[in-house]
């Protein structure tokens, strides 16, 4: 009868070989696997069509100007004056009746009761050839009439720039560069440790380098778009995949190990899928809408892993 230590041996050694077989992909029954549509996938629904590499700051419109006119300094409202002429004879006033008296003007009667007259310059002696002065009490009292200062022009709204025609396949024809640098360079190594700390410690160093392999940072990518047909290349090492955009599957190698490859496109992303026997590799790139800019966002799902790998980098157009 076995012992618990030989069971122990013998599992340890079956979930080893179980992921060597799963990491490596050495399997050739490809055809046998069913074809993974990757933009079901809702994490590439999730990644935006664009991104900006810089978004700038919201232009506020004008505040329209104030419709109503600015008064001037003096701008309590100023009585009206009353009309000498319609004054009773009785409510003179005497600073009035002495001024005329000084100009040698007719001082109204108020000796007979009932009797009006009207304080006039027009009553003077015509014969004096003296022009009667201005009554400082009714200059002082003269309405001022107040002019509305203009108000200021509203400044012109700002042209809006014309919107960027929407992202299409063709666009991302061309050869990318990396320019993540050591940020997104030790984002990919966290990826890796977060994947192999998923399996038994046993098989981890397997794990690492098996991941380690294949989760890298490829530099450059080219991308060779003719109508539908693609082509990508990745780095210098001659691995590259040839399909029809939206169109079947197709057989390709990477490193050395054989994939389902295929290529889609929605909302100006171009997302490509790679099945192996036991892992599925899914790769989205994005461009910027000034076409300088692509990011590509990498997601790995293994039956070995209870959660995805995923990391972005940065390329920009060489």
């Amino acid at each position: 009868m076995p012992s618990m230590a030989s069971k122990l041996a013998r599992l340890v050694s079956s979930t080893t070989f179980g992921l060597l077989v799963s990491l490596s992909a050495c399997k050739t029954d490809l055809e046998d696997l069913p074809d993974v549509d990757p933009v079901d996938d809702p994490w590439v629904e999730a990644i935006a069509s664009e991104e900006e590499p810089g978004a700038a700051a919201p232009t506020l419109a004008p505040t329209a100007a104030d419709p109503t006119p600015a008064l001037a300094m003096n701008d309590a409202p100023v009585p009206e004056p009353l009309d000498p002429t319609l004054a009773p004879a009785d409510t003179v006033d005497p600073d009035t009746t002495e001024a005329a008296k000084l100009a040698g003007a007719s001082v109204p009667s108020s000796n007979k009761a009932g009797e009006a007259t009207k304080a006039s310059p027009t009553s003077a002696d015509p014969s004096s050839n003296q022009v009667a002065p201005l009554d400082p009490v009714a200059a002082e009292s003269a309405p001022v009439e107040l002019q509305p200062a203009a108000a200021p022009a509203p400044a012109a709204a700002p042209a809006k720039p014309a919107a960027p025609p929407p992202i299409t396949m063709a666009d991302y024809d061309g050869t990318f560069r990396f320019s993540g640098g050591s940020k997104q360079e030790q984002l990919v190594a966290d990826a890796i440790e977060f994947g192999a700390e998923q399996v038994v410690a046993i098989a981890r160093g397997i794990a690492r380098k098996r991941l380690t392999k294949t989760q890298i940072i490829e530099d450059p990518v080219t991308i060779t778009i003719t109508g539908d047909n693609l082509k990508l290349e990745w780095g210098t090492s001659g691995d590259s995949m040839s399909c029809v955009i939206d169109g079947p599957t197709t057989t390709m190698s990477y490193k050395g190990d054989k994939y389902k490859g295929r290529a889609r496109a929605k909302d100006g992303k171009l997302i490509t899928s790679f099945q192996g026997p036991d892992a599925t590799k899914t790769v989205v790139y994005v461009l910027s809408s000034d076409r300088k800019t692509m990011t590509v966002h990498h997601k790995l799902v293994a039956d070995q892993l209870q959660e995805p790998v995923t990391f972005k980098l940065t390329y920009t157009r060489k």
